[in-house]
């Protein structure tokens, strides 16, 4: 019996021979057992050579979408970050996606993921819908790479204009918002975190008095809108030094919380955004035909640190980002920085 266990896919017992048609054919089968252990994995592969001696293939594409992620991301879940699990999920879960995941695998071509495409584009943003496409698409090459299917159909990749510059809050505008944060006002700690740490909103959710020590956050975990405690989104975890007004700000706001009560308030999406543009209001703060989100306070402070000097290395690790591209778009706002720092060569600067 060919079946092995497979510790680059998180322990799952697979099923991996070569079997020969009577045309001559080699065909090589690669699949994850269903029943994760020796045993079933042997008892799959039986069930596979038989499938193949009455039929001549496997690929019938009967399994639905449906059933076929849930057991993919099964198998997945000891090979890729929770973060991304958490995502692929979350893309699954969609009412756009809903008629897909009843279609059986084979009967799943570009035309089937154009009409999803289009569906996602009419109620999001370019950007969110390629997301979620991308993460459907993983779980189709998990189905190529399992022997479900033969290929993954293509549609074409639609652009997102965006604007060039990041928009942001000025140093005015940041101040002005920090003073309008009443105490036990929802907002106030969200505000404060993401001026002033440069957190995800999901991140301020998962925060515990326990991951402050009085000069850093310990950055762990998320909460998801749903509810659920995930990693963060890199998959790493990351410690995050505070300037001295959040430090005041935090010490000032625990009351003798416990180390496992929450931080900030973790209420409904709805909830956070009416908080926000309650104290956007109240500081006066406007865009003229756009909104200012949670997320836009993020940009703030990355925005900020770059125009005060800050390198884009520094920046990255302090946003948690999984890569340095992600922070190339404050790499503008340096070059003010760049262009005072080599003053420094002037006659009488050094002295």
């Amino acid at each position: 019996m060919s079946v092995r266990k497979r510790e680059d896919r998180g322990g799952a017992w697979w099923v991996d021979f070569t079997y020969r048609h009577p045309d001559g054919r080699s065909e090589r089968i690669r699949r994850a057992s269903p029943v994760n252990t020796r045993q079933g994995a042997e008892k799959y592969e039986a069930q596979l050579r038989a499938r193949l001696m009455e039929h001549g293939s496997l690929k019938d594409g009967t399994t639905t979408l449906e059933e076929f992620s849930r057991e993919w991301l099964r198998i997945s879940a000891g090979r890729l970050r929770e973060g991304t699990l958490t995502i692929t999920r979350a893309a699954l879960s969609r009412p756009a996606v809903a008629p897909l995941l009843k279609m059986g695998l084979g009967s799943i071509g570009p035309k089937e993921l154009a009409d999803v495409y289009a569906g996602l584009v009419a109620t999001m943003k370019v950007s969110s819908a390629n997301t979620i496409m991308g993460r459907i698409r993983a779980v189709l090459s998990g189905a190529v790479e399992w022997g479900y299917i033969r290929e993954v159909p293509k549609v074409r990749k639609m652009r997102e204009t965006r604007k060039e510059n990041t928009d942001f809050l000025t140093f005015d505008e940041a101040s002005r918002l920090l003073s309008a944060c009443a105490p036990g006002d929802i907002g106030s700690p969200y505000v404060w975190l993401a001026l002033r740490a440069g957190l995800r909103v999901g991140e301020i959710r998962g925060l515990v008095w326990g991951d402050w020590d009085g000069r850093r956050l310990n950055v762990s975990r998320q909460v998801t809108k749903e509810g659920r405690v995930t990693g963060t989104k890199s998959g790493k975890g990351r410690s995050v030094p505070v300037p001295d007004d959040l430090k005041e700000y935090l010490d000032g706001s625990r009351n003798g919380a416990p180390d496992s009560a929450p931080i900030a308030y973790r209420g409904s999406a709805t909830e956070g955004a009416s908080a926000l543009a309650r104290l956007l209001k109240a500081a006066g703060i406007s865009r003229e035909g756009s909104s200012i989100g949670m997320h836009d306070l993020r940009h703030t402070y990355a925005s900020h640190l770059a125009m005060k000097g800050v390198s884009l290395q520094v920046i990255q690790r302090l946003l948690g980002h999984a890569d340095i591209s992600m922070t190339q778009r404050y790499a503008h706002l340096l070059q003010g920085a760049v262009d005072e720092a080599v003053q420094v060569l002037s006659p009488g600067r050094h002295q």
